[in-house]
């Protein structure tokens, strides 16, 4: 079992569009794929970094090779329509984790 990490750092202004965009449209999406076993959306807590929330997007896959089709095909289409709605308010970067037990 693998766990895909998707961290959102979001500026203040943006949040709430940002926020219902990625809950109506990206994670419907994740959804309906039969590869991600498990979805978990949480929001960092700490200090805040200049008026920006932290939020991760897990998703529990079986094998490695969902990562490729996740970040190369579904992500993208997120990352295309994002940047346009966000530019540069909205940031991100992965981590795979192996899950032991």
């Amino acid at each position: 079992m693998y766990l895909i990490n998707i961290s959102f750092m979001v500026s203040g202004p943006v949040h709430a569009k940002w926020y219902d965009f990625l809950y109506d449209k990206f994670i419907p999406t994740l959804e309906n794929e039969p590869m991600i076993e498990k979805i978990l959306l949480a929001r960092v807590l700490g200090e805040e970094v200049q008026d920006h929330l932290t939020y991760s997007l897990q998703m529990f896959v079986p094998e490695i090779s969902y990562y490729t089709r996740l970040r190369g095909g579904l992500f993208k289409d997120y990352q295309s329509t994002a940047t346009e709605l966000f530019k540069t308010d909205v940031n991100h970067f992965f981590t795979v984790m192996k899950v032991l037990k």
